[in-house]
C-alpha cells in the first residue's frame, strides 16, 4: 500500500530519501493507512484529513502543523517539506 506523502515526493531534490522512509517505517504507516481508509469510505478528503490527524505527531514528534481542511493537500506537502527538507 502506498503512503500519502509519496505523492509530493518530486518536491525533493532526492525523492528516493522519502522512498526509503516509507518502506523502513511501514509497519508505523500501514495500520494508520488502513485505519483512516476503512473509516472513510472512499472520501477522500475525509481520509487524508484523518490521515493527517494521525500522522502528523507521529512523524514531527510534538511539533504542531495545522491541518488545512479546505484544502488537505497542502497540509501534506508541507508535512512533506517539514519531515524531509527542514
Amino acid at each position: 500500500m502506498r503512503s500519502p506523502l509519496e505523492i509530493y515526493a518530486n518536491d525533493l531534490e532526492k525523492p528516493q530519501l522519502l522512498y526509503d522512509w516509507v518502506k523502513e517505517n511501514n509497519e508505523l504507516l500501514e495500520p494508520l493507512l488502513k485505519n483512516c481508509l476503512q473509516n472513510n469510505n472512499g472520501d477522500g478528503k475525509a481520509f487524508l484529513i484523518e490521515w493527517l490527524a494521525s500522522t502528523i505527531p507521529l512523524l514531527l514528534q510534538g511539533q504542531k502543523l495545522d491541518i488545512y481542511k479546505e484544502d488537505p493537500l497542502q497540509t501534506l506537502r508541507n508535512l512533506v517539506a517539514e519531515k524531509f527538507i527542514a
